[in-house]
């Protein structure tokens, strides 16, 4: 008798489990339904990309990549380079930017930002010089799915369009097809400033610091662009190039750096615009600009802190010639340890 009500009480047991199991199961799957509910009102897609780690809107939804769909006629987030505040007052930021083009987002290297802000300009006047000739044109469409297909894109957009010139008016004199696509450093700054979601720098009075510095340079057909830390479009490997010029100048002109305390003025300045694009333009070309004239244009007047610290930089780097004109019109030029304004 007592196996037998011992066997009974197990199986009683066991199917007691059983219903316990199928309504758990039941639940979820209830659960489940209300969830998958949920996620078409609110138009998921499971192709949809994420804002990357390391920005303030880290994880939430994004257009980039991705072909129509809901998010695109929503109202696109405007993610900004979160920041790691660490000894010294620095803010670390990720090695990339996020640029909006023609509603969309993509995550671009700073080298990938400026290529943009080339091509778009160059497409630009191309497309414009067409429609003077024929106010019918249209560029071609395209798909892509990463800045390196946007870019190209683009240039292939201004290549229809100078094509497009070129068959309507004929090659002209000497097969010359107008005047130099090359765009000004205004419109260069505008245009990158636009790209990156940055603040427009408006004409007349000098704007506030709020709308952050823009510096712009060029090397052969290569553009360039420096920010200051502050910007979102600033970069760890632009705080790390920074700390490291800072490291070398408190070593080699000690009467000059501050060593107290390493974040004051002028060692400021290693985190400006001006120092920033030529950390940059080093880093492409070999870890170097030895013997090359650089001239640099920047949308806000040089600092007290850059007049110092900025032609130790370039000797540092080699630079044999440097100048840098402010929109503003004033000019300067390095001359041995010193920033020298010339008008």
């Amino acid at each position: 008798m007592g196996r037998e009500a011992n066997a009974t009480s197990n199986e009683l047991k066991l199917n007691l489990l059983r219903s316990n199991y199928n309504l758990a199961l039941s639940r979820l799957h209830f659960a489940a339904l209300h969830l998958f509910s949920l996620i078409g009102k609110a138009g998921f897609r499971p192709d949809q990309l994420r804002v990357p780690r390391g920005y303030s809107t880290g994880g939430q939804w994004t257009d980039g990549g991705s072909n129509g769909g809901a998010s695109s006629r929503r109202r696109p987030v405007r993610p900004r380079a979160a920041g790691v505040r660490v000894a010294g007052g620095r803010t670390f930021r990720p090695s990339s930017n996020v640029v909006r083009v023609a509603g969309r987002t993509f995550i671009a290297t700073p080298t990938q930002s400026a290529r943009l802000v080339a091509a778009r300009l160059n497409a630009s006047r191309a497309i414009s010089r067409a429609r003077n000739v024929d106010p019918t044109y249209k560029p071609p469409a395209g798909l892509y799915e990463n800045v390196s297909g946007l870019i190209q894109h683009i240039r292939g957009q201004a290549r229809h369009a100078q094509a497009h010139v070129f068959r309507t008016n004929g090659p002209g004199i000497g097969h010359n097809q107008g005047p130099s696509l090359e765009s000004t450093p205004r419109e260069a700054i505008a245009t990158y400033r636009e790209i990156l979601s940055l603040p427009a720098i408006p004409r007349g009075p000098q704007p506030s610091k709020s709308f952050g510095t823009v510096s712009f340079a060029r090397i052969g057909k290569e553009l360039y662009f420096g920010v200051n830390s502050e910007s979102a479009a600033y970069t760890n490997v632009d705080s790390r190039a920074a700390a490291a010029m800072r490291e070398t100048l408190i070593q080699s002109n000690p009467e000059t750096m501050a060593r107290a305390n390493i974040g004051w003025r002028p060692n400021d300045a290693l985190y400006h615009a001006e120092a920033t694009i030529l950390f940059r333009m080093a880093a492409l070309n070999g870890g170097t600009l030895r013997g090359r004239d650089i001239e640099m244009t920047v949308d806000r007047p040089v600092c007290g802190s850059c007049q110092v610290i900025i032609p130790l930089v370039a000797q540092r780097l080699g630079i044999r010639n440097l100048t840098i004109r402010e929109l503003g019109g004033r000019v300067w030029t390095s001359r041995g340890n010193m920033l020298v304004r010339e008008r």
